[in-house]
């Protein structure tokens, strides 16, 4: 006697053979090379120019910052035609065989990678333009909030760093998953400043800050007499 499927709610995950997409490049060796295009885009606008890879190259590149521009041909791409290179175009000009779900997966880990880098660049501030790049680099879905788990997925924080900042913020009685632009600049920011920003700079900052601050107390003492 043949036994009926059984199925209750939703199937259950041994019954479901579901297709998973095996990217051919590992996201290691994809983070590689994409930091190399992401030094080459000085500007961080996604397409490097012709201008930013003659720029690159004047600067003695990386043994590493070499071979991929050469594997590339970026020299020939820009020879060919002065328009900016995106960074799948880069991809593919890498890597001869992609394909288009590895393009996919490829872009999101370049995402990521992205937000990564902006908070190691020389002289990074945490301003709001920095910050606001970084949040929509990881908002993935392009609804205004980013997964806890993109954080960690970047290495921008740890799991138990992510959990520490939102164990007080709570969805359905555990701590929340999403991060909407309000937890994010309110919790997120301030950790990511003390973390990521060089002493030196904050140090300055603050200085900047207090100044600021002395000046604004002045105005409102003389414009009170």
């Amino acid at each position: 006697m043949q036994r009926s499927h059984r199925c209750v709610g939703v199937c259950e995950p041994s019954t479901i053979n579901v297709p998973v997409h095996q990217c051919r490049v590992s996201k290691e060796e994809m983070w590689k090379v994409y930091d190399v295009f992401f030094d080459i885009n000085e500007s961080q606008s996604g397409s490097a120019t012709r201008a930013e890879y003659f720029a690159f190259i004047g600067k003695t590149p990386t043994v590493l910052g070499l071979r991929v521009q050469r594997r590339a041909r970026l020299g020939d791409r820009f020879r060919d035609s002065a328009s900016p290179v995106s960074v799948v175009e880069f991809m593919r000009l890498f890597w001869r065989n992609l394909n288009d779900a590895d393009i996919t997966e490829m872009t999101e880990w370049a995402r990521l990678r992205q937000a990564y880098l902006t908070l190691l660049k020389p002289g990074f501030k945490a301003s709001d333009t920095e910050m606001d790049r970084i949040f929509t680099n990881l908002d993935k879905n392009g609804d205004h909030t980013i997964k806890a788990s993109a954080l960690v997925e970047a290495g921008i924080l740890s799991g138990s760093e992510v959990f520490g900042l939102l164990k007080h913020r709570r969805t359905n009685g555990a701590p929340t998953a999403t991060i909407d632009r309000l937890i994010y600049k309110s919790v997120i920011c301030p950790f990511l400043r003390e973390k990521y920003v060089h002493p030196d700079v904050l140090a300055k900052l603050r200085d900047e800050e207090m100044n600021l601050n002395q000046s604004l107390q002045h105005a409102f003492v003389n414009a009170a007499k």
